[in-house]
C-alpha cells in the first residue's frame, strides 16, 4: 500500500492528503522495526476478538478474562499498538 501511495503521489495530490516519500519512508522503517519485535505474528489470524471477554457462563456469571502479557510487555512497540488496538475497539464495543 505505501508503494502505491509512493508512485501514486502526484496523481492523487488533489483528492488525498499530500505523503511526502520521507513519510512513506519513515512509516515503512517503523513497520519493519515492528516485524522484527514479533508483529506479523502477533497481529497475524486468528484475530483476538474481544467479544470473547465479553461471554457469560450458561447461569448469566461473567468470566474473569486475564490477559498474560509478561512477554508482551517487553516489546515495547507491540505493546503499546496492542493496547492501542484493545481500547480503541472496546471505546467502539461498549455502550455510550
Amino acid at each position: 500500500m505505501l508503494t502505491y501511495v509512493r508512485s501514486m503521489r502526484r496523481s492523487t495530490r488533489r483528492s488525498t492528503a499530500n505523503v511526502s516519500p520521507a513519510s512513506v519512508g519513515a512509516i515503512q522503517r517503523t513497520l519493519i522495526s515492528v516485524e522484527d519485535q514479533g508483529g506479523d505474528v502477533f497481529f497475524g489470524e486468528p484475530a483476538l476478538d474481544l467479544g470473547d471477554w465479553f461471554t457469560c457462563a450458561p447461569d448469566g456469571r461473567g468470566y474473569v478474562n486475564i490477559l498474560n502479557a509478561a512477554k508482551l510487555i517487553q516489546m515495547p512497540q507491540i505493546y503499546a499498538m496492542f493496547l492501542l488496538w484493545m481500547l480503541s475497539s472496546l471505546f467502539d464495543r461498549l455502550p455510550r
